[in-house]
């Protein structure tokens, strides 16, 4: 037995020696053949793309549930998200649920007390995802942490970025009003701030899917209504195509209600993100998908044969300071 041990004990050293000098190594393991973390969700393959999160071809994936912890105003709350993930040969396709007792669909909404509008303090619920697209330093140990650079307590607008140019994170944000009612979720690049303009770090990708806000030029009014003409796309929304100038104010009363947000068509790099989220006792469900490549050099490419550090945030009718985080997650592709 001692011969054995010793002869095994010398090819282990003759392997390290030989690995050290940059001799033939092993091949690495494939990242399911390990035992998986447990921030892991694991993807798994499917032939079918799911249409929505009650779709059956979820139940091959299995469950993952990650903790988010509250910051801001919400610090010492806890929010539980389960996760699941599917991929085909050509997409990619991500479930989150998670519970909220109420759901915020709208954000800043205008409203009229008889004699003056003013904004309401809801802002819609959401969820965000970010992705290293190149290597970010302590990403993988912290999280989103350490892409928040506006110190706590601070009252200047939230800021976001990388600290080298050679760092690049892709930022999926979906939001309850602003984008899922068009059947997206927002696509952001994270690159490296300028310290003197705090909001610099955060990219929209190209093309179209911004908000346009709904004011007069003195901004303590809405300037735009629904068409009277044209029957609304969107349910309880106001679309920028669809809105036409305010001409006479004395149509409305005491308790009305117009968006704040307009919305206008998601396109182009902004556009690649699909989504269908449902509220529904009491628990949000959203699915987020997009192809493994989009070509475009401000999205993450997702190999297969790779794992990914990504991390997560939610908000419950919430400013971006008051979010629930997640610690470091990871993404591995089944076979």
């Amino acid at each position: 037995m001692k011969r054995i041990l010793y002869t095994i004990a010398i090819a282990v050293s003759i392997a390290l020696v030989i690995g050290a000098c940059g001799g033939p190594a092993a091949p690495a393991p494939t990242p399911t053949a390990l035992p998986l973390p447990d921030n892991a969700l694991l993807a798994a393959k499917t032939a079918t793309a799911p249409k929505d999160g009650a779709d059956p071809a979820w139940s091959k994936a299995p469950p993952m549930v990650f903790t988010t912890k509250g910051r801001g105003k919400v610090e010492g709350g806890t929010v539980k998200v389960t996760s699941r993930a599917l991929y085909s040969g050509s997409d990619l396709y991500l479930l989150f649920t998670w519970a909220d007792s109420e759901a915020t669909l709208v954000r800043e909404a205008w409203k009229y007390d008889g004699k003056a509008w003013s904004h309401q303090k809801d802002d819609e619920d959401r969820i965000a995802l970010m992705w290293e697209i190149t290597p970010v330093k302590d990403f993988n140990s912290k999280g989103c942490t350490v892409l928040c650079h506006n110190k706590p307590g601070s009252e200047t607008p939230a800021s976001m970025g990388v600290n080298t140019p050679a760092e690049k994170v892709d930022l999926w944000h979906w939001k309850a009003y602003s984008s899922n009612l068009l059947g997206f979720a927002d696509d952001y690049s994270v690159v490296q701030d300028d310290p003197a303009k705090p909001t610099t770090g955060r990219k929209a990708d190209a093309g179209g899917g911004a908000t346009v806000n709904n004011e007069n030029q003195a901004k303590d009014m809405p300037a735009f209504m629904q068409d009277p003409s044209k029957k609304a796309s969107i349910a309880n929304a106001l679309l920028k195509d669809e809105a036409v100038a305010i001409k006479d104010y004395t149509v409305f009363k005491a308790g009305d209600t117009l968006p704040y947000r307009m919305l206008t068509p998601y396109a182009d790099n902004r556009g690649d993100v699909k989504a269908v989220g449902v509220w529904k006792d009491g628990n949000w469900t959203v699915m987020l998908s997009r192809k493994l490549n989009t070509g475009h050099d401000d999205d993450v490419v997702f190999d297969p044969a790779k794992v990914y550090n990504l991390a997560a945030a939610v908000w419950n009718n919430a400013e971006d300071e008051d979010k629930f985080a997640s610690g470091p997650l990871q993404l591995h592709f089944g076979k």
